[in-house]
């Protein structure tokens, strides 16, 4: 027998792009960000509580810490407290603010946080991925123009990630102990021709329980 999930709105507070959805689970909290809306935004579902918190540049991606919540900003990374409203920086980006910015990221089990970045002219791969292993940031050298949908297999052996712009995802072999990357493979291409059979661009993405992977697909209102 086949389930159905009904897809609702969280809030309903319009956001001007709503990206990096965060379970929190010790809080129960749901953390997202608002790009262009420059702002990290959490629900509390149980109280219906909505909060949010301004920022001074564009946040990309967010991740949970012990001292509060890690804002990947246009600007650099800095460290959010929920509570004071307080907004510290850690580091100021490695690249050129004017055409790029970070974008999607999340935390792998080793507790790395591994963000991507977006060149915004989208006339050339600009962009890449990092990740940050206490405080040091390393770049990996891996050439897209729209970094996206990152995501770890359940047995950490293998990163998924997106490149918007080229419709495709791929997988690289990880090694979880050293935090480096292996070989990289395509995973899917999308068509990019606009016809009945156009499904979208892969965006945002996750892995499952079983270990498949899930895109939400920009343009295709599906996942």
């Amino acid at each position: 027998m086949s389930e159905t999930n009904t897809i609702r709105p969280a809030v309903a507070t319009p956001m001007l792009l709503g990206e990096c959805p965060l379970w929190h689970a010790e809080q129960q909290t749901l953390y997202w960000v608002d790009i262009p809306g420059k702002a990290v935004h959490s629900l509390h579902p149980a109280s219906n509580t909505f909060r949010s918190w301004p920022m001074a540049s564009e946040p990309g991606a967010i991740a949970l810490c012990k001292e509060g919540i890690l804002v990947a900003l246009r600007m650099g990374l800095a460290m959010l407290d929920v509570n004071s409203g307080e907004l510290k920086a850690l580091s100021y980006a490695p690249y050129n603010t004017a055409e790029l910015r970070y974008n999607d990221g999340r935390v792998d089990a080793a507790g790395r946080f591994w963000v991507g970045s977006i060149f915004e002219p989208r006339s050339r791969p600009g962009a890449t991925l990092y990740s940050v292993t206490k405080g040091k940031l390393l770049d990996h050298e891996q050439p897209a123009t729209v970094s996206n949908g990152l995501a770890f297999s359940p047995d950490n052996r293998t990163i998924y990630r997106s490149d918007t712009t080229s419709h495709t995802v791929f997988a690289y072999d990880y090694d979880l102990e050293h935090g480096k990357l292996g070989a990289r493979r395509v995973l899917r291409e999308f068509s990019q021709t606009r016809d009945d059979s156009y499904i979208g661009r892969p965006d945002g993405g996750t892995v499952d329980s079983e270990g498949a992977y899930w895109c939400a697909m920009m343009e295709g209102g599906r996942l």
